[in-house]
């Protein structure tokens, strides 16, 4: 009978549970009782993997900034059902788990997941620097970046939209109907895909010879609640916007309230746009015009290179970027026609 995990628990002077938990990445084991687990395992010669008896492929562990969003539960779906023809089991966690956060990405934590024979690290909308992407390396362990919020780093893959095509359609198709005075609602400013939808924003702007106004540019989040806020901002300014182009789903959903609030009256008074193509597209009330990418497919694809990467450990996969489309519902229209008698 080989080492098993109780041997291993034992050897360290720590509990079953502490162990498991240590091997397989979750980071509310002190940076201490880690090592002297990990340490366990090496001079014991323990094969996790035979613990994990039906998990013939291995763990992939993916990291949300929050679970809390349309968004991350279709990254999700689409990474489970990749993970289920592999064989590979997901263990799912979020930056915004309280007291956790800070732990991640460190080189112990890589070490923990190299010692329970992790396939890699999927990163979902979050950042990482360098330092983080060589503590990955230096344990073996690949790194695969869905939507990262900021530039990639070397030997990182990574897997997002044609967001600046995304933004370019968006706009166009506005001013296409008619409008000439069109907010950006914007996502984190920090955010290279919202950059990019920006900048697509913009360019359709410029193509149509329409001169870019700063102050039609409101926002700082992706969520619900910072759609609030931004869309307060756009739509109680004088001279306000006659549409808007959201950065995702969920603050578009917030200008379709704030709208109402106001008694603006949608498409007829204003026009909406959003990205992303979630299940609140289709929920809000018009069903929204958005720009669909498919976040499902990202998944997936993050699932399958994360596996393909650590079967061949030299090999990166290059940055895979997938097309959007628009699609039209019933929350745009002809901009609302000007009063003649306040000409």
């Amino acid at each position: 009978m080989g080492v098993t995990l109780r041997d291993v628990a034992e050897y360290a002077g720590v509990s079953t549970a502490a162990a498991s938990k240590a091997l397989n990445g979750r980071p509310d084991v002190s940076p201490h009782t880690r090592m002297r687990i990990i340490n366990s395992v090496k001079e014991l010669g323990y094969r996790p993997k035979e613990a994990r008896g039906m998990i013939s492929g291995g763990i992939i562990t993916v990291v949300f900034d929050t679970l809390e969003s349309a968004y991350a539960l279709r990254v999700l779906a689409g990474a489970t059902r990749a993970a289920q023809s592999l064989g590979v089991h997901l263990h799912i966690m979020a930056e915004d788990f309280p007291l956790k956060a800070h732990k991640l990405f460190e080189l112990d934590w890589f070490k923990s997941l190299a010692a329970s024979g992790s396939r890699g690290v999927i990163v979902v909308t979050s950042g990482l620097t360098q330092k983080q992407a060589d503590a990955a390396t230096q344990c073996g362990i690949p790194l695969v970046m869905v939507d990262p919020a900021r530039a990639t780093p070397r030997g990182v893959s990574s897997i997002g939209a044609t967001n600046w095509e995304g933004g370019l359609q968006a706009t166009s198709y506005l001013i296409k109907i008619g409008h000439r005075r069109i907010g950006f609602l914007s996502g984190l400013e920090s955010s290279v895909p919202n950059q990019e939808r920006l900048q697509g924003y913009r360019s359709a702007l410029d193509a149509a010879g329409i001169d870019f106004d700063p102050i039609l540019v409101a926002g700082s989040g992706f969520r619900y609640e910072d759609g609030l806020a931004g869309a307060n901002q756009l739509l109680t300014m004088e001279n306000r916007p006659t549409a808007i182009f959201a950065a995702c789903d969920a603050t578009a959903s917030a200008v379709l309230e704030v709208a109402r609030k106001l008694g603006l009256a949608v498409p007829n008074d204003l026009s909406v746009i959003g990205f992303d193509d979630t299940e609140l597209a289709t929920h809000s009330t018009p069903p929204l015009t958005t720009v669909h990418q498919s976040l499902d497919t990202m998944g997936a694809s993050a699932v399958q290179a994360c596996f393909d990467q650590s079967e061949h450990r030299n090999e990166v996969i290059p940055r895979v970027q997938l097309q959007v489309h628009l699609v039209e519902r019933d929350s745009t229209g002809a901009p609302p026609k000007l009063d003649s008698s306040s000409l």
